[in-house]
């Protein structure tokens, strides 16, 4: 008996497919249009940019320069500048003076001195060795010293005893010096040991004669106003210095 086959139904493979999901684009239609306008303004930019820049070049290069016609050199040799000398201030002159001559025929000498000073007493000091001595000062000098007093004076210390003593007096070396056609000796100091408070300024012309020392000196404050001229003019009474012979 033949077997009956029962036919059994074949076993089918469900296939679930997954459907696509299908987005449709819609067109934008005024896009296009959009970047076509902002593409003519940047050209549009860009050409203004350029003929701007080409505007700048054209003004900046030079146009064509005319030919320079040449200066002829003139040959003349041109004046020399004249010199100017400097002007000097005129020096005022000095107020003349009128001169008196004091003479001491005791011991044969004589010197000039300003009409305007006078002569002083003989000192009463005891001096063995002061022959005479005349001091020569303005009348408001007379009682100090420091105003500027003159003095004219005779010894009999020798020459070189009597500028050693002024030496060692002033702690200061004499100098050889001429007085007219005369040897003489110089010395010049400042005392500032006074108890009056004066630094008193002296200066000594030495010089010897006939076995005597001859001496003119010049007392003035070294700080006063009277310094300077009181100097003048004990030089110009040295130059009138004479002995009688």
């Amino acid at each position: 008996m033949a077997e009956e086959k029962l036919a059994q139904p074949e076993e089918t493979e469900l296939i679930q497919e997954t459907p696509e999901l299908v987005v449709e684009k819609k067109e934008k239609p005024w896009l296009k249009p959009l970047l076509f306008s902002i593409l003519g303004i940047i050209l549009a930019a860009g050409l203004v940019f350029a003929g701007y820049k080409l505007a700048q070049i054209r003004q900046v290069q030079p146009g064509p320069q005319p030919t320079p016609t040449p200066t002829p050199i003139s040959t003349a040799v041109p004046s020399p500048t004249p010199e100017v000398s400097p002007r000097l201030t005129p020096t005022p002159s000095p107020k003349p003076i009128t001169w008196k001559t004091y003479t001491n025929e005791t011991y044969g000498f004589q010197i000039k001195y300003p009409a305007e000073m006078v002569l002083g007493p003989e000192p009463k000091a005891p001096d063995p060795e002061l022959l005479s001595s005349k001091s020569i000062y303005r009348p408001e000098a007379a009682n100090s010293i420091g105003k500027g007093h003159i003095n004219v004076a005779v010894r009999s210390t020798p020459l070189d005893d009597l500028v050693a003593s002024w030496e060692g007096l002033a702690n200061r070396t004499a100098i050889q010096v001429k007085l007219d056609s005369l040897n003489a000796k110089k010395i010049e100091w400042v005392d500032t040991s006074r108890t009056d408070g004066i630094n008193l300024y002296s200066q000594k012309i030495l010089l010897a004669h006939n076995g005597l020392t001859y001496e003119v000196s010049l007392y003035v404050d070294n700080d006063g106003p009277k310094k300077n001229e009181l100097l003048t003019i004990f030089s110009q009474m040295l130059s009138t210095f004479r002995f009688l012979e």
